[in-house]
């Protein structure tokens, strides 16, 4: 079962997980998501207890975030723990990887945290 934690005040919700987010979670992980984003306009997502994170998590949620931006929601990440800026790396994601330029500027995927340490 997935570790989360779901605080909802006004209109605005905190979505919290822990342990791990991969492939063998992803269905129960986009459940979550999907009711944090029909619950609320601003989603901020709580992955500092997280252990693990893989390219499945990170798609997913990419995904979620541009279909709240679509409708006038906001979806943010508070912290990026080292797997998960380790995943991201991994995975050469950066915030050009919103199709949308003027999502730009909201991406999931800071540049400070998509770049390696020698580029920054």
């Amino acid at each position: 079962m997935l570790e989360h934690r779901f605080e909802k005040s006004g209109e605005s919700a905190v979505l919290s997980f822990s342990g791990e987010l991969s492939l063998e979670k992803i269905v129960e992980f986009r459940k979550v998501l999907l009711e944090g984003i029909s619950s609320a306009n601003n989603i901020v997502i709580d992955l500092l207890n997280v252990d693990v994170v893989d390219l499945a998590v990170l798609q997913l949620l990419c995904s979620a975030h541009r279909m709240a931006m679509a409708s006038g929601k906001s979806l943010s990440v508070s912290s990026y723990p080292e797997p998960f800026t380790n995943a991201i790396r991994e995975a050469g994601l950066s915030s050009y990887a919103c199709r949308n330029d003027s999502w730009r500027h909201e991406c999931l995927w800071p540049e400070k945290v998509a770049l390696p340490a020698e580029c920054r």
